[in-house]
This record gives structure tokens, sequence and C-alpha cells, in this order.
């Protein structure tokens, strides 16, 4: 009677998380090891980040060191996004994205000028990816505003950009005028 009692509360909580998407299912394939949050989201490592923030159609970043962020910052991330969105949706002029769901997300963290940012790559999941997406940007170098990225400073708790592929900031690995064409910042260890 005592396996019952255990085996009955647990096999509800799990029908529960399943039922409201928390469960993470440790045998499915798209889950491998806490990099790959879902199906559609990828968080990168520390030694991937330059990859991600080395975009050729919208704002570029020169970290000084970058981390890898949790499943938890980014479900917190992607619920403040989600009211972003929904607040541009509502002007005119601005850009709205639509849906995450409609979307590929790669994430990473850096630091910048004594700052704290999550940064997020997005991409149609209808598109054919030639990257693995696990280790390597899904960048396009062509106006495209289906593909878009955002930055969220931690440190003042705000959205700092959502923007979309429309113009030609640099070709992909060069460095912007005025700035030294430097490898990727090392990345701290510790």
């Amino acid at each position: 009677m005592k396996r019952l009692t255990v085996f009955i509360p647990g096999l509800l909580l799990g029908l529960f998380l399943q039922s409201s998407g928390h469960a993470l299912d440790m045998t499915n394939p798209d889950y491998e090891f806490g990099y790959r949050v879902a199906k559609k989201i990828y968080l990168m490592s520390e030694d991937d980040g330059w990859k991600l923030l080395d975009q050729c159609m919208r704002s570029s970043y020169k970290p000084e060191s970058y981390w890898r962020v949790t499943a938890k910052q980014i479900e917190s991330l992607e619920k403040m996004l989600s009211k972003e969105i929904n607040k541009l949706s509502k002007q005119s002029d601005a850009f709205s994205p639509g849906k995450l769901e409609q979307y590929g997300r790669q994430y990473i963290g850096f630091k910048k000028e004594g700052k704290t940012f999550y940064y997020g790559n997005f991409f149609p999941t209808e598109h054919k990816l030639q990257v693995d997406p696990q280790h390597d940007a899904v960048v396009l170098c062509r106006g495209d505003k289906r593909f878009w990225g955002m930055l969220f400073n931690v440190t003042d708790f705000k959205f700092e950009a959502i923007e979309k592929n429309d113009r030609f900031v640099k070709p992909r690995g060069m460095s912007l005028p005025g700035e030294e064409d430097l490898p990727p910042p090392p990345i701290p260890r510790g």
C-alpha cells in the first residue's frame, strides 16, 4: 500500500507537468543534457557565443565575456519578450515579429562595459538550416524580417533592441569601422 501511495501522487504530478508543457523528457532526442531546452530553443555555449553575435544584417556586439544562459532564465525572458512583442504589435510603425512559437531560438549571455545581457537570435522554424543550430549561429546575410534578434539588458532590466534583418551592417567575420580585428574575447574559466 505504501508503494501505491507514493506512485499515484507522482503519476498525477507527471501527468500535470506533461499536459502543461513543463516536463522535459530525458529520453527525447530533442533534449541533450541541458544544451537544447526544447526542439526549437538552443542555449549556446561560451565557446560558440561569438558566432551568435557576428551578425551582418543587424547590430553586432563585441562583449568582454560570454556565459551560457539557463533554461530557467530563458523561460522568464521569453515571458517578458512575449509581452514586449504584444506591445510592439499595437504600434503601427514598430517591427513586431509575431509569436515566439514560430521561431527557432538561440541564446547566449554576455558582459559588456560592466553590464550583463541576454542575446537572442530568431529564425523561422520552416527554414531549411545549413548549420547545426546547437553549435553554429543561424545567420542570414540578406534582408528578411523573418530573421531577427533581441538584446535584453539584465543589469537595467529592459529590452535594448528587437530588430529584424533589414540593413547591411558589415560582412560576416569583419570588424566595424574603428574596431580592431581581434579574435573573440577570452572565455573566463573559474
